[in-house]
């Protein structure tokens, strides 16, 4: 690929040489194709690389769906004996750590009007700043529950008012996304899981712009405060118990 875009480069220069041009335009030429070429280039580079991830994902995916049971996580003593049933808000690290996220994006936003004048774009860029900052304080002052994980099922209020049990969900394996971590719940039918879902809640299911994770739900460790690995053993536990008993003839 890079070879391509420094051939054209070569090329063009010779071509705007024969024609008379100056130095200067040449070079201003030529350099812009190496950049382009070079942006080309990074550009492919994420995209093999995104590519590829997926793909581990989704191999990854396939294995726990096939064996739901299978060992996903390094297991110390007594750590099977921990079950996480309680109520959980979000935590105050989490709220503090996304304000303290936006607070950069605001210095950049008051960087940007102090240097180019409030203005425009900018004040637009300032709107959305403040929108997010505000959520930021919703996070940090709302204390309701968010998560309840009891021997019935789950509820998240991010999935709508209904509990779900963990007969509508046949694996469950872990997510890492930057600086959250977290489990992914495989629905044991998709269309009958949908109907218990709000608008809201579907949305979830689109897997966060990972492909691989296209058709679960997400439940986010990080933000209520629990260790992922206990997370992840007590569900697949309460998951591959349910499936393990027999249907009422």
């Amino acid at each position: 690929m890079g070879g391509i875009f420094a051939a054209t480069a070569l090329v063009s220069v010779v071509g705007l040489l024969s024609e008379g041009k100056t130095v200067g335009h040449v070079l201003t030429v030529a350099g812009f194709i190496l950049l382009l070429g070079l942006i080309v280039a990074l550009r492919v580079g994420v995209l093999a690389k995104t590519g590829a991830r997926n793909l581990v994902l989704a191999r990854q995916r396939a294995a726990v769906e096939r064996n739901p049971g299978a060992p996903l996580t390094r297991e110390r003593p007594g750590d099977n004996a921990v079950a996480v049933y309680g109520q959980y808000p979000r935590t105050v690290r989490y709220a503090v750590s996304y304000l303290k996220l936006v607070g950069c994006v605001d210095a950049i936003v008051l960087g940007l009007g102090y240097t180019y004048g409030f203005s425009g774009k900018v004040v637009l860029l300032g709107v959305a700043a403040v929108l997010v900052t505000l959520g930021g304080v919703y996070l940090l002052l709302d204390r309701r529950t968010y998560v309840d994980i009891s021997a019935e099922g789950v509820w998240c209020r991010a999935w709508g008012r209904r509990r779900l049990a963990y007969t509508d969900f046949k694996a469950v394996y872990p997510r890492q996304n930057r600086r959250l971590a977290g489990v992914c719940l495989v629905p044991a039918d998709l269309p009958t899981l949908k109907r218990k879902l709000s608008w809201f809640g579907r949305l979830g299911l689109r897997g966060g712009g990972v492909p691989a994770h296209i058709g679960t739900l997400t439940l986010w460790s990080t933000q209520i405060g629990l260790s992922r690995d206990a997370l992840l053993r007590s569900l697949q536990a309460e998951i591959v118990a349910v499936a393990r008993v027999p249907k009422p003839q």
